[in-house]
């Protein structure tokens, strides 16, 4: 009376049991209605299963590939919960595709819509209660940009969300949900559960946080809250399930990609001193500005006495561990003590995550390093003026000065625009904080960085942008259409200007977009080079 079952049928057995509800009902719409949104048949299953997410938690995450067409199962849950619902929808996206991707769609389906830009949501004067009263339909295109919970933006958006009707419906795009760690994934699809840790209890995670902590701790997978809130479907995935996809009688063809490897050499470029002294400088800046909590007159007294006390400098240590140390050291109680590592946590990992910033712009192109660092010395430079006054300027107010200067208002000298922000900043005590010891630092950081720049002020042989142009002047590439992407803006504009004016390229149109281009100028553009 008993049977032996193989691992294989076991396996079947227990994906059943697991999706057995779903079976049960036919994966189609209910009271289907047309649509003008035409879908290929792998997007039309990923729109159900989208909609099936979001009428059962108010939120989804669609995360498909690049390629796949996230754009259209957002615009499709659209026709549904916006024009069908008679809402207007609120599109969270880029400035660089607003008006080039999502303004014409949403005006060539007639969604009732409002654009706003990422950019315009960091802003600080940015009417978050007033959004939060008039949206009910929220997309997000690009929401790993919603990843820091520190950031002006992810505070914004979350009150747009959070405030007002509890029955909104929240679209999360992206092709890239986790970056750094798997707490980039948890905070966009904070924006969803409103954090609340407890929201996923009935899919069988009762404490979300610490689902997560436990993912990255353990290196494990998120299988239950992807399966919970997310659409995410890999191209290999679609051309396996879906070989004879079509979209209005039309078959679908993903071309194959042919790799081809340019092989340069940034000690070419730099010289192999310059290069080794660049990278070693910019690992060694102090960055002081970013971690003022590390000045604090109490720790440095306690590191002069008991030598260095360690703050996340050893592997794998647990919080708890610090905090005791800390309490030791310092003699504070462990709220205050706890609350103090959290602080210095986060600013020693936006020290680092700057330091990793630059030595990826060192990759990129000598242009854009030199403009960072620039900009990084005339900051440090304001710093430093700023704390001779008793003041504390942090780096968004030095960038809203910037934007000020930029803007050459009529009647306003620089120093007048200087001093008026000077005024405004906060107070640095001095009872509080090792006002010594940061001058010092920011000096040294300031004489590292000006001897740097000199030396990348002189005119130079560039080897990646040479094996550029040989590439783009070579027989294969004869006649052909060519992008060239670039993941910063100074580097692209370097670019350009340095293929523009080369005779080997003479004859060759040649134009870039990107977000100091104008919208209307930027949709032009890409119309001419793919009508």
């Amino acid at each position: 009376f008993t049977r032996v079952y193989s691992p294989y049928e076991i396996y079947i057995k227990v994906i059943y049991e697991a999706l057995r509800d779903r079976l049960d009902q036919e994966l189609e719409e209910r009271d289907a209605r047309p649509s003008p949104i035409a879908l290929a048949d792998f997007q039309h299953d990923g729109y159900l299963a989208a909609k099936e997410i979001l009428e059962s938690y108010g939120g989804v995450l669609i995360a498909d590939s690049v390629g796949l067409g996230k754009t259209y199962l957002a615009l499709r849950l659209l026709d549904d919960y916006a024009y069908r619902e008679r809402q207007t929808a609120l599109i969270v996206c880029p400035a660089a595709i607003r008006e080039t991707v999502w303004r014409p769609l949403l005006r060539q389906f007639a969604i009732p819509h409002e654009l706003v830009s990422m950019e315009e949501v960091s802003r600080r004067e940015f009417p978050a209660d007033e959004y939060a009263r008039r949206f009910q339909v929220i997309v997000v295109d690009e929401s790993h940009n919603f990843r820091n919970p520190r950031t002006n933006r992810w505070e914004t958006l979350f009150r747009v969300i959070a405030q007002g009707d509890s029955d909104k419906k929240v679209i999360l795009l992206t092709a890239t949900p986790v970056n750094n760690t798997v707490f980039d994934l948890y905070h966009q699809l904070c924006l969803i559960t409103r954090d609340d840790r407890r929201f996923l209890l009935v899919a069988g995670i009762p404490d979300l946080w610490e689902y997560f902590r436990r993912a990255e701790e353990n290196k494990e997978a998120l299988y239950e809250v992807l399966e919970a809130l997310a659409v995410r479907r890999s191209r290999q995935f679609i051309r396996q399930n879906y070989p004879e996809a079509e979209i209005d009688g039309q078959q679908i063809r993903f071309p194959e990609r042919k790799l081809h490897t340019v092989r340069y050499s940034l000690k070419d470029t730099y010289g192999p001193d310059l290069y080794r002294r660049i990278a070693s400088t910019i690992e060694g800046l102090h960055l002081a500005p970013y971690q003022v909590e590390l000045y604090r007159k109490e720790l440095v007294e306690a590191r002069r006495r008991a030598g260095q006390i360690p703050l996340f400098e050893v592997p794998n240590e647990g919080e708890e561990s610090m905090t005791q140390r800390l309490q030791e050291a310092l003699g504070w109680f462990r709220k205050e003590a706890h609350e103090f590592l959290m602080t210095v946590g986060r600013q020693t990992a936006l020290a680092h995550i700057l330091r990793v910033l630059y030595l990826k712009r060192l990759e990129s192109s000598v242009e854009a390093l030199r403009i960072s660092l620039h900009r990084l010395h005339g900051f440090l430079e304001r710093f430093l003026q700023a704390l001779e006054a008793g003041r504390l300027l942090k780096a968004e107010d030095y960038r809203r000065w910037l934007r000020m200067e930029g803007a050459d208002e009529e009647g306003l000298e620089e120093e007048e625009g200087w001093e008026a922000l000077l005024a405004s900043l906060p107070e640095l005590p001095a009872d509080r904080y090792d006002l010594a010891g940061l001058r010092a630092a920011v000096e040294a950081d300031l004489k590292s960085l000006g001897e740097i720049l000199r030396e990348l002020e002189q005119d130079r042989p560039d080897d990646k942008l040479e094996a550029l142009k040989r590439l783009l002047a070579s027989e294969a590439l004869r006649g052909r259409k060519i992008v060239v992407f670039s993941y910063f803006k100074d580097t692209a504009r370097y670019l350009h200007r340095g293929l523009s004016g080369d005779p080997a390229l003479a004859g060759r149109r040649l134009d870039i977009v990107d977000s100091d281009v104008r919208p209307e100028e930027r949709t032009e553009r890409i119309r001419r080079f793919a009508p």
